[in-house]
């Protein structure tokens, strides 16, 4: 997983703003081979030279084909994985070499939320329908609707 560039839209702002700061992220796995005299060590890519910022307020969604590096990305920054290379720096203080037990205090700061496309998605619907309810101005009101109201909504085709 490689960066795309998506934040070169942002506004400029202080380091104060930013939570968290990924600097050229890399997470190598050893391939194990079968060979008893293979000398040199294989390995996989999972992530490579990924770097972003998140600011204080934002939400950042990783989004790409399965098996391109979401979950060890996410698993990287919030340390539940080991980095192979670069740094993570969580509120202004580099945790990539804090062991678990420093870690332990800044893991109720950390949160990631998988998402389960089946749990979540209806197949009976179109992803437009499903998403685009929640975008359209017709169905923005002032208050906050009702249970009931919210499932007939997410029901109407």
């Amino acid at each position: 997983m490689t960066e795309t560039g998506a934040s070169s839209h942002r506004v400029a702002g202080t380091d104060k703003d930013v939570l968290v700061k990924v600097e050229n992220l890399q997470k190598y796995f050893p391939v194990q081979t079968t060979s008893l005299f293979r000398r040199n060590h294989d390995q996989v890519h999972a992530v490579d030279g990924v770097t972003l910022e998140v600011r204080r307020g934002e939400t950042l969604g990783l989004v790409g084909e399965t098996g391109c590096g979401k979950s060890t990305l996410a698993r990287c920054i919030a340390r539940l994985c080991d980095v192979s290379a670069g740094r993570v720096i969580f509120d202004g203080r580099d945790i990539t070499g804090l062991t678990p037990r420093q870690m332990r205090p800044l893991r109720r700061e950390m949160q990631i939320i998988f998402q389960d496309p089946y749990g979540s998605l209806n197949p009976r619907r179109r992803v437009g329908s499903i998403i685009g309810g929640t975008l359209s101005p017709s169905t923005a009101s002032p208050t906050v609707p009702s249970g009931s109201e919210r499932f007939r909504r997410s029901w109407s085709w």
